[in-house]
């Protein structure tokens, strides 16, 4: 096991919620951006799957990976992981001298245990780790309600891992599940409600009439709108199957226009409605984070 390797936990919301057939197409979808993500920030990453978990694991950069798993549509969160052996002692050892907290603060132990049991359960692995820390550092106080300084471990048959700050995903569907929407992006508004048809799934074909800076803002979020070339190395389509038809439209004039195929009237899609001004300020501002 290679101590010194950054591993995230991943964290997967509303996908988990589907059927199994459904669930294994949104995962594949999810994994297939997320590489690729990774990929135009020149990180490798892989992914496995551990006890019903989704995990990743890189020696790339941890900035840039971490970049991707913020931007990872289909991903809820993610947690940096630092494997040990499972033992509290180990995880005791793991945690650096800069994370302890001031004299008499408050700290909880929280153990989420994976898979079968070991030689530890939750419970008593958080018990034992708890009196490690206060034999170490005897004016800490235990609360476990509303600590100042929580110790968070995954703990798995085989080893425990020593959990970081969570980093916070976008959450909703992969890219690409939901098949194609056309979008003219020539306003904030535009962008708005292209990233929240992002997030539920859907795949952007944006109009050459797109103001430039507005799709390079959304290209982070989909490495599909950076070229041809990526589009259609990340096809679209429901349900897995590979799709060229847009079912809808975003921006340009309201109402139906023509008709798929010949018979289904293509909706006009308006998703800010009932958008108060703060809260499309707060989203644009998620959009243009870091």
């Amino acid at each position: 096991m290679d101590e010194q390797r950054r591993w995230w936990i991943l964290r997967m919301g509303e996908v988990l919620l589907k059927s199994a057939p459904v669930r294994r197409h949104f995962i594949h979808s999810l994994q297939r951006n997320l590489r690729a993500l990774c990929s135009v920030r020149n990180a490798d990453i892989s992914l496995q799957s551990r006890q019903g978990l989704l995990m990743a694991h890189s020696d790339s950069e941890h900035d840039a990976v971490e970049a991707a798993l913020r931007r990872c549509f289909g991903l809820v969160a993610s947690d940096p992981a630092t494997p040990t052996r499972p033992d509290p002692q180990a995880i005791l050892d793991l945690i650096p001298v800069s994370e302890w907290p001031p004299d008499g603060a408050t700290f909880a132990v929280r153990t989420k245990r994976h898979g079968r049991k070991g030689e530890w359960g939750s419970q008593a692995f958080s018990a034992e780790l708890g009196s490690l820390i206060l034999d170490r550092r005897p004016d800490l106080k235990v609360n476990l309600s509303a600590p100042q300084w929580a110790v968070k471990v995954a703990l798995f048959n085989d080893r425990a891992y020593l959990l970081d700050e969570r980093i916070q995903g976008p959450g909703g569907l992969p890219a690409g599940v939901q098949g194609r929407v056309t979008a003219i992006v020539q306003s904030e508004q535009d962008l708005l409600g292209g990233w929240l048809l992002m997030r539920r799934g859907a795949r952007l074909v944006l109009s050459p009439d797109s103001r430039p800076e507005l799709a390079s803002l959304l290209s982070e979020w989909d490495i599909a709108l950076l070229d041809d070339e990526w589009g259609q190395r990340l096809p679209a389509g429901p349900g897995g199957r590979r799709s060229t038809e847009i079912w809808a439209r975003l921006g340009g004039k309201g109402g139906a226009i023509e008709a798929v195929a010949g018979k289904t009237p293509m909706a006009h899609l308006e998703p800010l409605q009932g958008w108060s001004t703060e809260e499309c300020e707060q989203l644009s501002l998620r959009i243009r984070q870091p």
